[in-house]
C-alpha cells in the first residue's frame, strides 16, 4: 500500500510563507501592573490566514534581572519563516519581584495563548515551550509545578536553550570564575536566600517526583557558558530520563549562537510536525 506523505504532513508545514509580522499583547494585569509578550507570526496570503499554526511560548533569558520580550528577535523571525507563531512574555523578577514570580507569569502566559488561540490563529493542541538560560528556569518551573498547566495537557514539548535551572550551582560558578559583575548577586537578589534558591533547584524537584507526564526534552549544553554549566544541563537530563521523558542533548557553545539556532527552529518544526501528524492521523481513521 503507498502512503501519501505529503497529505500525512500537517496543513500548516504546507503552506508558503510570505513574511513575518509581529504584534504587542497584553497577557495579564497584575497590582495595575500590564504584563506584556511580543507575537511574531508568518505572513500568509488569502485563505491560507485561517490555518491553525504551531505555537512557542518562549522565556528569554535576562540575567535574573529583567526578561525583555524584543530578546532573540532574530530566532523568532526564523520561527515566522518557518510557519511558526513565537509568544515572548516579559516576566518579573529582579530584587523587586522574588521567586517565583517569573514561572507565575510564565504560567499566566500559557494559559493565556491557549485561551486565545482562536484570536491568535494557532492549534492549543500544537504548543510548545522553550526557554533561555535563566528564562528556562521560569518556563521549566511553570510545566513541572503548575497544575493548570497539567489540566491543559501542555506543552507538547519543551527546547531549552543552555538553561540556567539549577540556581544555587550557577551562582557558585559565576562567583568562582572572578569578580561579579552584578549577575551573582542578581541570583542572589531574585530568589531572596539560599534556602528559597535551593528549593528551586529543578533536577533535584524533578527526581523527586515533581513532575509527570513529561513531553519530549532538546536542550543546548555548554563547557564554557557560566550561567549554564555543562553539570546543570546533565543533571537536568538524567532527572528528566528518571521520570521519562525522552530527552535530546545538543553540544553548542554561546559563540555558536546562530547554529543554536537554526537547529532550534528544525527541532520545533519537527516536534510540531509530530504532534500536527499524530492528530490529523487519528481524525483521519475516525
Amino acid at each position: 500500500m503507498e502512503v501519501d506523505t505529503e497529505s500525512s504532513q500537517p496543513l500548516w508545514s504546507r503552506i508558503p510563507v510570505e513574511g513575518c509580522a509581529h504584534r504587542e499583547l497584553r497577557y495579564s494585569i497584575v497590582d495595575g501592573l500590564d504584563l506584556m509578550a511580543r507575537v511574531y507570526r508568518p505572513v500568509l496570503r488569502g485563505s491560507d490566514r485561517q490555518v491553525q499554526l504551531p505555537v512557542v511560548v518562549h522565556a528569554v533569558g535576562g540575567g535574573w534581572s529583567e526578561g525583555d520580550r524584543t530578546l532573540a528577535a532574530d530566532l523568532h523571525r526564523r520561527l515566522a519563516r518557518a510557519g511558526i507563531v513565537s509568544v515572548v512574555p516579559e516576566l518579573r523578577s529582579g530584587s523587586a519581584h522574588h521567586h517565583p514570580r517569573a514561572a507565575v507569569d510564565f504560567e499566566r502566559a500559557l494559559r493565556r495563548v491557549h485561551g486565545e488561540a482562536k484570536t491568535l490563529g494557532i492549534d492549543p493542541a500544537v504548543m510548545i515551550v522553550a526557554g533561555s538560560l535563566s528564562g528556562a528556569h521560569a518556563a521549566l518551573t511553570a510545566v513541572v509545578t503548575s497544575q493548570a498547566v497539567r489540566r491543559l495537557r501542555i506543552p507538547r514539548g519543551v527546547v531549552l536553550r543552555w538553561p540556567s535551572v539549577d540556581p544555587t550551582t550557577v551562582r557558585d560558578a559565576m562567583l568562582s570564575s572572578g569578580p561579579d559583575d552584578g549577575t551573582a548577586s542578581a541570583v542572589d537578589d531574585y530568589f531572596a536566600g539560599s534556602v528559597r534558591m535551593r528549593r528551586a533547584v529543578l533536577p533535584e524537584m524533578i527526581f523527586d517526583g515533581a513532575a509527570v507526564q513529561l513531553p519530549s526534552l532538546w536542550l543546548t549544553r555548554s563547557r564554557g557558558e557560566i550561567a549554564a554549566p555543562c553539570v546543570v544541563s546533565d543533571e537536568l537530563a538524567f532527572a528528566w530520563s528518571h521520570a521519562g521523558g525522552a530527552v535530546t542533548v545538543f553540544d553548542a557553545e554561546p559563540e555558536y549562537e546562530e547554529q543554536v539556532n537554526q537547529e532550534m527552529v528544525r527541532v520545533i518544526q519537527e516536534l510540531a510536525a509530530l504532534v500536527g501528524s499524530k492528530r490529523q492521523t487519528i481524525g483521519q481513521v475516525r
